[in-house]
């Protein structure tokens, strides 16, 4: 089954919990933070839908595309443009969706920043929670079925992640929709949740207040610093 996948080739996506027939599949860290499937053998039927559906396992299930064209662009919007992490462009494309009646699946932080999940929105209130980058592994348990919920329901769907969460979310449809549209990003692998989280308890600390809100690559000096700006409750 599907814990018995190496973890070099695991990348998380938890696309196998959504596809088992009886629920028999969670998700345990490692000793780094990672998330690895761990399947209740009670439970298991043996369909062996979880190693046959995984994309890392089963390369062969993904569409490959040879050619691309290739734009570059940014939000005109400098409010958006500045909030966001690059040019603002996901802020645009999602706006466009939800003025249309779509619906957007994003990654937005926990309550209290320390963790990150996959969401699905459809005002300006979600599209600025899933706006901007977050730099470690995101949740995205039971995303996959909420979007093909929508999908089958005729809703136009922008799914947004890393390239192994849209192979996951190629290989859970096994077919192609009309109304989806995936929107991801050139990747260098992703960060331990497990270490944000114990960053963000260290900075809690030393403050001596809780975190309310994180912006990855903040602006304030300039668009090549790189800077992370954490605001906690106290003001500082």
């Amino acid at each position: 089954m599907i814990d018995n996948i190496e973890k070099k080739d695991c990348t998380g996506c938890k696309m196998c919990a959504d596809v088992c027939p009886t629920d028999a599949i969670e998700y345990q860290e490692d000793n780094e933070g990672f998330w690895y499937p761990v399947v209740d053998y009670d439970k298991c039927i043996k369909c062996g839908k979880c190693t046959n559906m995984c994309p890392s396992l089963n390369e062969n299930r993904i569409e490959q595309k040879d050619e691309a064209k290739v734009y570059r662009a940014w939000s005109r919007n400098e409010k958006a443009r500045i909030s966001s992490t690059s040019g603002g462009i996901f802020y645009e494309i999602g706006l466009w969706f939800i003025n249309n009646g779509g619906v957007i699946a994003g990654c937005t932080y926990t309550d209290d920043y320390k963790g990150a999940k996959h969401i699905l929105i459809d005002d300006i209130e979600g599209l600025n929670k899933v706006k901007g980058s977050k730099y470690f592994q995101s949740d995205t348990s039971g995303i996959y079925k909420k979007v093909k919920e929508k999908l089958e329901s005729g809703i136009k769907v922008l799914f947004c992640g890393t390239p192994c969460q849209m192979a996951a979310m190629q290989s859970y449809l096994n077919k192609n929709y009309d109304n989806l549209y995936y929107m991801d990003f050139i990747c260098r692998s992703i960060n331990s949740p497990r270490a944000f989280k114990e960053y963000l308890n260290e900075l809690e600390n030393e403050y001596g207040s809780k975190v309310v809100e994180v912006q990855l690559k903040n602006k304030k000096y300039g668009w090549q610093s790189l800077a992370s700006r954490v605001k906690f409750a106290n003001g500082k």
